[in-house]
């Protein structure tokens, strides 16, 4: 919705293919694998962790998320940023670990980042996918309903089969 409103500019488009789709297996692994990795470590690992250590976990995760979407430096990414940092902060509060973080985060950078074009083609939307030069479109409401239920079904069961968190109240 926030590209119905403002566009993403041509310049940003072009710099999101090249460092995902157009770099191919080494922009894969920077994109899915590295980037996750530095930046679990650092904004749950480290901001989360100290943040946990002074406020409730609420608090904690929501500044952690804020600064994670920041640190992206463009509104266009500042928004699943910011929804991305919720959710791994939820996951790192709940697991005590960052394995779930980094594996999560990659899977969604590699899903938005590399398999974008295959999937919407896959999907009888080719056209959408390339007429915006391999960044993920706007998706279709069928597809983004069944995406997001499948991420609250798997917190669901994350939350149910995994102990209650323990942590300081402060």
């Amino acid at each position: 919705l926030l590209t119905q409103v403002a566009p993403i500019p041509p310049a940003l488009t072009a710099l999101l293919h090249d460092v995902t789709v157009g770099s191919g297996i080494i922009g894969l692994v920077f994109v899915a694998v590295v980037g996750p990795l530095v930046e679990e470590l650092l904004f749950r690992g480290v901001l989360l962790g100290g943040l946990l250590s002074h406020y409730r976990p609420r608090w904690a995760i929501l500044g952690s998320a804020v600064l994670f979407g920041i640190v992206h430096l463009n509104l266009w990414q500042f928004v699943p940023a910011f929804g991305m940092g919720l959710a791994t902060g939820w996951l790192f509060v709940r697991t005590r670990s960052l394995w779930p973080c980094v594996a999560f985060h990659g899977i969604y950078n590699a899903a938005f980042g590399f398999a974008a074009v295959p999937m919407l083609s896959a999907l009888g939307l080719g056209d959408l996918a390339y007429a915006t030069n391999g960044v993920l479109p706007l998706l279709p409401g069928w597809l983004v309903a069944a995406g997001l239920g499948l991420v609250a079904l798997g917190g669901g069961l994350t939350h149910w089969a995994l102990p209650p968190p323990q942590y300081r109240n402060v």
